[in-house]
């Protein structure tokens, strides 16, 4: 996969000065806008890339251990208007748009992984969410909506739920209490609980010229923090650091956008020891954290 660079590069000083060790692990260059990025039960990165001038929307996969690559430049038939409504257990199940640039959501798609195939459509029926291996769907009617069960392997219908949206309601939430989301840390902007990162946050916004919010999280004690600062009356530079909340070292500061009007948000998240940095939309670098 040309788009994902095997170079590592290592920022550490040595070990009595922290623990904590930042190698980059993958560095992820499509050329075009980063609009999502999931993560399969298999520990494959999936990558959802747009490019809006010309209409056309390409998904990316690779293993995220051995970096090996497992799709480029996907495409269905609908080459912009479809999306990746969830992936269980090695299928992606895509969705279209009932009309371009409105949100609702239509057909079901489930295309296999491993054997790059479509498995199955259906036309009829919109994605609601999977529980216990039966993907939970609808189909809209004048009056409301008939819910129905469908086989996530094969699409063949399982139940018809009748129009009893109570039920299917109490299984959704049941079904959100059991995902796990344990292996995932996503950063807050809300004012932190513990005392010695509200000071590192509040030192930040003091020797800085910070502009919004703090975007932090923190991980084995360490404080990662997105942040914008002024540079010019128009522009602005988005920066992530990494500071021992024990005593106060930064350890990482990388610059993800040198130049930006507007605020970069949602720039990283943490999935077990990985650190996964968005650049600008256009670019991803994930860190392995030791």
């Amino acid at each position: 996969m040309t788009s994902v660079s095997p170079k590592a590069v290592t920022q550490r000083t040595t070990e009595k000065d922290y623990k904590m060790k930042f190698e980059k692990h993958i560095e992820y260059k499509p050329k075009k806008q980063i609009w999502r990025i999931l993560i399969t039960d298999e520990e494959s990165v999936i990558i959802e890339k747009r490019d809006t001038s010309d209409k056309q929307v390409y998904f990316d996969s690779f293993e995220l251990e051995s970096k090996q690559n497992i799709f480029t430049d996907l495409q269905l038939e609908e080459k912009f208007w479809i999306g990746i409504e969830k992936i269980y257990k090695g299928i992606i199940f895509f969705h279209k748009y009932s009309k371009p640039d409105m949100p609702d959501h239509k057909e079901i798609i489930a295309y296999d992984i491993k054997t790059k195939k479509i498995l199955w459509r259906n036309e009829e029926y919109s994605y609601l969410f999977i529980y216990n291996g039966k993907i939970y769907c609808f189909k809209q009617q004048f009056e409301g909506r008939n819910f129905y069960t469908l086989n996530y392997q094969s699409g063949e219908l399982i139940e018809d739920l009748g129009i009893n949206a109570e039920r299917v309601n109490i299984i959704y939430n049941q079904s959100r209490e059991e995902e796990g989301f344990d292996d995932y840390i996503f950063p807050v902007t809300v004012e932190s609980e513990n005392e010695k990162v509200s000071v590192i946050i509040k030192e930040l916004k003091s020797n800085l010229e910070i502009l919004g919010e703090v975007e932090y999280t923190v991980f084995r004690n360490v404080l990662f923090a997105s942040y914008h600062s002024k540079v010019f009356d128009n522009s602005m530079v988005n920066k992530f650091t990494a500071i021992d909340s024990e005593n106060g070292k930064e350890l990482i500061n990388l610059t993800l956008t040198s130049n930006t009007e507007s605020f970069m948000t949602d720039s990283f998240f943490v999935y077990k020891n990985f650190l996964f940095l968005l650049k600008g939309k256009v670019e991803l670098d994930i860190y392995k954290i030791e």
